[in-house]
């Protein structure tokens, strides 16, 4: 049986979200037409998900891709992202959000220092917010953990700092090259392990004046929105 590689998948992955951004049918189209041909059984999984939303009462049309409308493309390729996503968990032991990747790659506009990536409610009616400055400031944090903590890891350390660069170059609207899942799985891997560390150190917890905070929330921010 054909298995899909994960650059394959990246690919497809890289092609579906560009179209959605640039927002043209005959984008959309190619984009579709080269998950299907190129994903193994993307097509039967499709099927299968059309019919789940029939038995949820949905009126939805398919295709073929000529007789498609542009509402069901959409959700066409939609659901080619969510297959796609769940293979390439395969790959890694915690998936990356699709939303953390479109936010932070895949933007139609320069994000604003302001912006708010990810927000959660906390105990009591509060609010946790992870501002696009926030972010930037993690990964400064986690540039300097990573040069402090895992020198003697020459794989990890250089790997983690090319991808910090990266999602700091995408998150000022700069042009990032292969600039998806595996860049945040290894950002997401030192913000993990600054977490770990953090949270065993009360003190360094303290004297980082939230910065704890932050990393948990640009973890939650990575993997569950």
């Amino acid at each position: 049986m054909r298995q899909d590689t994960y650059e394959l998948l990246e690919d497809c992955q890289t092609r579906i979200y560009n179209a959605l951004r640039k927002n043209t049918r005959a984008d959309k189209e190619q984009a579709y037409t080269y998950a299907v041909s190129s994903v193994y059984a993307m097509e039967a999984e499709l099927d299968m998900k059309w019919e789940e939303l029939k038995r949820l009462g949905y009126y939805v049309h398919k295709g073929p891709l000529e007789n498609m409308n542009d509402v069901s493309l959409d959700i066409n390729l939609h659901f080619c992202i969510d297959i796609i996503n769940k293979r390439m968990r395969l790959h890694f032991s915690s998936p990356i959000s699709p939303n953390a990747v479109q936010a932070v790659f895949f933007s139609p506009v320069p994000l604003e220092h302001s912006t708010i990536l990810y927000e959660e409610k906390g105990t009591g009616g509060s609010e946790r917010r992870l501002r696009v400055a926030d972010f930037l400031s993690v990964l400064n944090y986690a540039k300097k953990f990573a040069e402090a903590n895992l020198d003697a890891d020459f794989d990890k350390y250089n790997g983690g700092l090319l991808a910090i660069r990266a999602t700091e170059l995408a998150i000022n609207h700069k042009p990032v090259d292969k600039p998806l899942n595996k860049t945040l799985h290894l950002v997401n891997d030192i913000f993990t392990e600054c977490a770990k560390a953090f949270h065993q150190d009360k003190e360094a917890k303290r004297t980082a004046s939230g910065i704890s905070l932050l990393v948990d929330l640009a973890i939650d921010f990575l993997v569950r929105s």
